[in-house]
């Protein structure tokens, strides 16, 4: 958030807190993940400007603001192989365009939504992802891993 604080008065020039919401690159065994937060026009604008191609690319991308918020110049910079949707299917398809602006550049079976279940992305040795599935039920935890 700091791009959008003054350092002399300590203002801020925005009344939307997703303006300097947080973003999380991780890198895992050579495979890249992006958790863009509630990344808005303006985050994307700063995105944009401060980083590369090579560096906003990843290979797992995390749809920002629950698929709400559209980042129609990013997302193809992105270029993501994965999408984790965190929003329900339905919602997603019918109701926001980030999704349409994503089916352009990822296949509709590389889009994973938070309604369907748990979805863990397991960088591989060989380069490769792994992706495993635990269905969503409503009992507690047993301790087990997906």
């Amino acid at each position: 958030h700091e791009d959008f604080v003054n350092s002399e008065d300590a203002s801020v020039p925005t009344t939307n807190a997703n303006d300097g919401c947080c973003v999380l690159k991780v890198v895992l065994n050579g495979k890249t993940f992006l958790f863009p937060g509630d990344s808005n026009k303006i985050t994307e604008e700063v995105l944009m400007r401060n980083f590369s191609r090579e560096t906003l690319h990843a290979d797992v991308l995390q749809g920002a603001h629950h698929m709400i918020n559209n980042l129609e110049n990013i997302y193809p910079l992105i270029a993501p192989q994965y999408v984790m949707c965190p929003q329900s299917e339905y919602r997603t398809k019918k109701r926001f365009l980030s999704y349409q602006t994503l089916r352009t550049i990822v296949p509709e079976e590389n889009f994973f939504f938070a309604n369907i279940g748990i979805y863990g992305f397991i960088p591989e040795d060989d380069g490769t992802i792994t992706i495993t599935f635990r269905e969503v039920n409503c009992t507690a935890y047993d301790g087990s891993g997906l």
